[in-house]
Parts: C-alpha cells; structure tokens; sequence
C-alpha cells in the first residue's frame, strides 16, 4: 500500500521578516485558489526529469499542485521512494542554484532553487513565499528518512 508522503494542514507564506500567512486545514476549502484547472509540465535538467503536474489532488498519480497556489506561488508535491509515479525520487540531487524550469500554457518560466530545507513530517508544513518574487515550491519525502520531508523554494528569475 502506498503512503501519501505528505500531509498538509498549515501553510504558513513568509520569508523570514514577513508576516501574512495563510492557513489552510485539510477539511477545507483552499483560502486562495487557482482560477481556472491549471497543468504544465516541471523539468530539470541536471536529473533528467521532465514530467507533468496537474491541480487534480491525485498525488498516487501525478505531480499535483498544491492550494493556496496562485499568480505568485506555484506548490507542486510528487512522490519520491520506487515505482513508476516516483516521479520525483531524484530530486535530492539538486543543489542550491540550479534551474528548475516551469511550461505553463506555452510558456517557460525559469526558477533559481533558493533555499533546500528539512521538515519533521507533523501534519503541518512550511512553506516560504520570497517577497515581491513568484516563487515555487517542490515538496516530496526526504531520502532515507521516513520521518522528514524534503521542501525546495526557487525563485523566478
């Protein structure tokens, strides 16, 4: 049986000095949502992955976008681990200013991975939004650690 590598009941949106946040509990309903469905397709070169991502809350399946995305906040979570929807098992690989590329509705959109850090896996997560920067965020299980989770924040540039 597969286990979900994430849960998500709190994301907090802050960069270090900032204070909004949004919270967001698992029976409800997202506090800022996408406008319409939203799909693309998420590539990095260094590990060879390129692979869709669907707002269709089918983590088993897919790369899924997480709510509250938005214009400036893109939140993708895929599994990690073996098998075939392991879509991002090499995604420990990747080092701190790398590009990760983002192609939404013909358009390519180049992100600078920021910032790598490691979560206790509680329920809860945190997630960075860079002031005044889209940013995007990749979640997953830590390698190794079924007691952590692995979040990547990048930064459009």
């Amino acid at each position: 049986m597969k286990k979900i590598c994430i849960a998500i009941c709190f994301i907090f949106m802050t960069l270090f000095k900032t204070t909004d946040s949004i919270i967001i509990k698992n029976d409800s309903k997202p506090v800022v949502e996408v406008k319409e469905y939203l799909s693309g397709i998420v590539e990095i070169d260094s590990i060879n992955l390129k692979t869709n991502f669907y707002d269709n809350n089918n983590l088993d399946n897919n790369v899924i976008v997480i709510q509250p995305s938005s214009e400036s906040l893109l939140i993708l979570a895929g599994h990690s681990g073996y098998g075939p929807t392991a879509f991002f098992k090499d995604l420990y690989k990747i080092r701190v200013g790398e590009t990760i590329k983002i192609m939404i509705h013909n358009r390519v959109y180049k992100y600078k991975l920021k910032k790598i850090e490691y979560q206790l896996k509680t329920g809860k997560i945190k997630v960075h939004k860079i002031k005044d920067i889209n940013t995007l965020v990749l979640i997953t299980c830590t390698k190794n650690n079924k007691k952590m989770q692995t979040v990547y924040t990048a930064a459009l540039y």
